[in-house]
């Protein structure tokens, strides 16, 4: 995962240098590489649930439900790609949607770190009021606040996009996780 922020950079310094066919040719490998991220991401997802589901305190949330937000996540991050490589002749929408595909893996990262020294801050851990105020969720806001502030105007890329990570840490989704549905179809993928 920490490939994809490293090729992010890379990528974006070689458009802010002005080597575009450079930056075209590296495209290539960056499909490649967010392919392999989601194939990755979705077995380790898996087995790290297979593992975990029979240790009662393994994790907070539970193994099948933390399962079902990364793969969540994972999804989301490869329509957030592959809407960015369909529209890559658009730099506009590209750049924007290739952002946000970054921002969308930040929640899984942010939402191990301990907030235990600093209790007033749990609620951005826990997606706070309505799932609305997630730590991951204030850098896709501020990215949007600066390009609209910028730019005077919201770019649908944006919209749309902010949309889909917005999803990630709405309370429906945490509640379909813990449904006795999406518990036998979790416990079959594991093979438990």
């Amino acid at each position: 995962m920490t490939s994809w922020f490293a090729f992010f950079f890379v990528q974006t310094s070689l458009i802010a240098g002005h080597h575009v066919r450079l930056h075209k040719r590296l495209g290539v490998f960056g499909a490649v590489l967010a392919m392999c991220m989601v194939i990755v991401g979705a077995t380790v997802a898996v087995r790290a649930a297979a593992r975990d589901v029979h240790d009662p305190g393994a994790t907070n949330p539970p193994p099948l439900i933390f399962m079902g937000f990364l793969l969540f996540v994972l999804a989301v991050f490869a329509i957030l790609v592959a809407a960015a490589l369909v529209l890559r002749r658009r730099g506009d929408y590209h750049k924007r949607l290739m952002l946000l595909s970054c921002l969308s893996m930040t929640g899984p990262g942010l939402f191990r770190i301990s907030f235990a020294r600093f209790p007033a801050l749990v609620f951005l851990r826990t997606g706070g009021p309505s799932g609305l105020f997630g730590l991951d969720l204030l850098l896709v806001y501020a990215c949007i606040a600066w390009d609209t502030w910028r730019h005077r105007r919201l770019h649908p890329a944006f919209a749309l996009g902010a949309l889909l990570i917005i999803a990630e840490d709405l309370p429906f989704i945490w509640h379909f996780l813990a449904t006795p549905a999406w518990t036998h179809f979790a416990t079959w993928m594991v093979g438990g």
